[in-house]
């Protein structure tokens, strides 16, 4: 990858050389679940994530934007480098799955979403618990 930012043109495999999961597919043109919609229909994404194991958080997707917004009930847990090596490939196959099966435009940019970690979440001050569940809840 060219200085880790972002993949040029020449780097990209053509379209039927780059293989992604069929059952990912489904939920990007919106045939899973029952009722989702295509990315094409969509401005925000919003997934559950685990980090650490035990560990989750709420990630909003701007897919305009090229954002990626963190809502972590205890920030302290997941310190910055498992962060950013835990982003990572949200970073880096979001806009591969743009530019190959949402926007299919040869100038969609495959540079890397970036990530914002929020400050105003409310923060849990038990360590561990249920509440990381129950703010994912509170977000989506």
């Amino acid at each position: 990858m060219e200085s880790g930012k972002h993949i040029t043109h020449a780097q990209l495999p053509r379209k039927e050389e780059f293989k992604f999961s069929k059952s990912l597919l489904k939920y990007v043109v919106g045939s899973t679940p029952e009722l989702g919609k295509s990315w094409k229909e969509c401005r925000y994404l919003y997934a559950p994530c685990c980090a650490i194991g035990s560990h989750w958080f709420a990630v909003k997707i701007d897919l305009e934007d090229r954002t990626i917004f963190i809502f972590d009930s205890l920030k302290s847990h997941v310190r910055k480098a498992e962060l950013e090596a835990f982003m990572k490939p949200l970073q880096v196959v979001i806009p591969l799955l743009m530019k190959l099966h949402v926007k299919c435009d040869d100038s969609y940019s495959t540079e890397h979403f970036r990530f914002i970690k929020m400050k105003e979440v409310p923060q849990q001050h038990n360590g561990y618990g249920l509440f990381c569940t129950c703010l994912i809840l509170h977000y989506f």
